[in-house]
């Protein structure tokens, strides 16, 4: 059931271009939804796959099981403070006390926010139950294929689906020729016919055109008979 009458997706009203769409968002998501939310999918197990030091990007981290000191001094390059050219590193007290990071920390850390930050934050609009992280995605919605045509198909013998209309029409044309209806067999028969008229309308006109020699000996004739006279 389609409408013209500018509802259920009609833009415009009696224009003869009938219109019916369905919505639903409950149940599916379309095809460019599914690609984005199987891009994401695969970003976030490759990155579960990563080890803290290329998740976060540290130089160094700490695998010992007690905390270490931490320092709050660090090498700075400044000014020269005795106001010679250029500048001189020195060890100088910072804001905030640094540490190195420990491995099993931020391995810790780094599970936590891939699966409940990240996960929620980019497949949450793909689920079924948004508040829920173990709930499943939206099914991908299939169209259903048209509905079979109500009238039979012609017999095979008189109905050959050919890709190419010209090879179907070459196909028709040898068929027609090998019964002796074909265009060839037809200009054949036309060209016999009108040889046939010919032939009946002036028999020694086909003799001459058919022997020149006879057509000379005569014109000769005649010319000396005129002579004499």
């Amino acid at each position: 059931s389609y409408f013209d009458d500018g509802t259920n997706g009609d833009v415009e009203a009696n224009d003869d271009q009938y219109t019916k769409v369905d919505i639903n968002d409950d149940n599916y998501i379309g095809q460019s939804n599914q690609r984005v939310k199987e891009r994401l999918v695969g970003a976030l197990l490759a990155a579960n796959q990563l080890n803290p030091l290329e998740f976060y990007g540290f130089n160094i981290m700490s695998t010992e099981r007690h905390d270490s000191v931490s320092r709050n001094r660090a090498w700075r390059m400044v000014d020269d403070l005795g106001n010679g050219p250029g500048k001189v590193v020195i060890e100088m007290p910072i804001d905030e006390a640094q540490a190195v990071p420990k491995y099993r920390d931020k391995f810790q850390e780094k599970d936590q926010r891939v699966k409940d930050d990240w996960s929620n934050r980019f497949l949450q609009e793909y689920r079924t139950n948004k508040d829920d992280l173990t709930s499943e995605f939206y099914t991908l919605f299939i169209p259903l294929p048209p509905v079979p045509p109500s009238v039979r198909p012609p017999h095979s013998d008189h109905w050959i689906p050919y890709g190419d209309p010209m090879s179907l029409r070459d196909k028709i044309e040898e068929q027609k020729m090998a019964s002796g209806r074909g265009r060839r067999n037809s200009a054949h028969a036309a060209g016999a016919q009108r040889g046939s008229n010919l032939a009946g309308s002036g028999m020694n006109g086909v003799a001459m055109m058919m022997n020149p020699a006879s057509f000379g000996q005569a014109s000769g004739r005649s010319s000396r008979g005129s002579s004499r006279r």
